[in-house]
Order: C-alpha cells, then structure tokens, then sequence
C-alpha cells in the first residue's frame, strides 16, 4: 500500500513540473493540488477518528483481576468464573467468599461493576 505522505509529495512535484513546464499547465495541475490536499484531509480526518475512538474504547468499563482488587462489600457486579460463565455477583469481605445471583458460592477469576440503568426520558405533555 502507498504511504499517503509519499503520494501527497509526488503530487505536488507533479503539480509544480506542471505549472513550470506545460504551456498549459492548469487543466492537470489543478487535479494534482486539489488530490493532495483531499488527501492531506482525509488522513487528518482519519488521526482525529482513530484518537476519538482510542478515548471511546478508554471510557468502556473493564473486566478486573481479583488479583488486583475486590469490589466493595456485597456491591452487585458482573462477575466472570470459570464454572458458571458470566452472572452477576456479590464479594463477602468478611468470608472472603463470591457469590453469584443465586447466592451460591463460586470462585471469580475477573469482575466488573454493572452498568448504569438506563435514565427515562421526561416528555412534556
């Protein structure tokens, strides 16, 4: 594949033989510009949707180690074991024990907190 910075510049020397040399240089050399410069724009456009996208993958919540830490006494959370799959969850800090939904002891390799429930849109009557 073409490196895009590689092209632009073969475009704009394009651009400046055409314009120096040709009796006529401005049926080609305003299509050498005008793809440079598109294509300038479109990989600034791409840098700027990659960072929005690294920053929106950034903000999605995290399965966590046990190893790393516990969520909070009895606090709901999705958990991950290797015997009951996803479920949700609570950790007893003073048994050091997890449970899942059906307060039945498992044993919890990852974790995570739940979701935000969705907000009700308020309509005016």
């Amino acid at each position: 594949m073409t490196d895009y910075v590689s092209l632009v510049k073969e475009l704009r020397k394009a651009h400046d033989f055409s314009t120096n040399l040709l009796s006529n240089p401005y049926r080609f050399c305003a299509y050498y510009k005008a793809a440079a410069d598109a294509i300038e724009n479109l990989n600034k456009q791409c840098d700027t949707l990659v960072a929005d996208n690294v920053k929106l993958v950034e903000q999605l919540p995290q399965w966590i180690p046990v190893s790393e830490r516990f969520p909070d006494d009895g606090m709901p959370v999705l958990i991950c074991s290797d015997d009951n799959g996803i479920d949700i969850g609570t950790y007893d800090t003073e048994f050091k024990h997890w449970y899942d939904f059906n307060s039945v002891r498992t044993f919890v390799h990852h974790w995570m907190p739940l979701p935000q429930p969705p907000q009700e849109k308020v309509t005016e009557k």
